[in-house]
């Protein structure tokens, strides 16, 4: 029996214009129903440590203009990019979801891992076009281009990455789904996910899910 990709979500940050308790509540019954083994943290200083990190096969940050102890976000780098393995000998896969690019943005070592920062987004809707570019990849497997409300976030970009899913807005081609590498680790980016109206389309849904087990597992 193949046991279960353990993931530590990490869900905290400004309420302002995003509720992290009900997203934090859906995904963390979303990706449990998944078949994942969800552990749940709103406090970085506590959760990003070595024992917590070697316990688990890929992180998941759902945060919000959010900040960590640099101490703490150190451990989480060492732990994605392999110089300090799990108890499996693997190194962490990292997701981040929505605002992850908003958060920890002190940190050059994290914004270098994720690959991109938020800028800025223009008004939420309408339905936006999202063209799938690459269906071979795990994480996009089996999806075809589709139409979502949502913020569609507008980056700098810190460190190259695979774009797999994209919109087209102003004549730019924006990155909206991406992963990369991180030493020896993966990472994955969703620039998707506002609030439960967003996380409840089965386009985002399988994203996700794909993208964590992605991270997790290939490596």
């Amino acid at each position: 029996m193949v046991a279960p990709v353990r993931v530590l979500f990490l869900c905290f940050g400004d309420d302002t214009y995003h509720d992290h308790g009900a997203a934090g509540d859906y995904l963390r019954r979303f990706l449990g129903g998944r078949g994942f083994d969800v552990s749940v943290s709103n406090d970085p200083a506590s959760s990003l440590v070595p024992a917590a990190l070697a316990a688990c096969d890929a992180v998941v940050l759902y945060a919000v203009s959010a900040s960590a102890p640099a101490e703490n976000v150190d451990h989480l780098l060492k732990a994605v990019s392999g110089a300090r393995l799990n108890d499996r000998k693997r190194p962490v896969g990292f997701c981040g979801v929505h605002g992850a690019t908003t958060s920890f943005q002190d940190n050059a070592g994290f914004r270098n891992m994720l690959g991109a920062s938020f800028v800025s987004h223009p008004d939420m809707g309408p339905l936006y076009e999202f063209t799938v570019k690459d269906r071979s990849h795990p994480v996009t497997a089996g999806l075809a281009d589709f139409r979502l409300k949502d913020e569609l976030y507008c980056f700098d970009t810190h460190a190259p990455f695979t774009t797999l899913v994209s919109c087209r807005h102003e004549t730019v081609e924006r990155p909206v789904v991406w992963t990369k590498g991180y030493g020896s680790g993966n990472v994955f980016y969703i620039a998707l996910g506002h609030g439960l109206e967003q996380m409840s389309d089965p386009n985002f849904q399988a994203l996700l899910a794909n993208g964590v087990h992605w991270a997790a597992t290939n490596n």
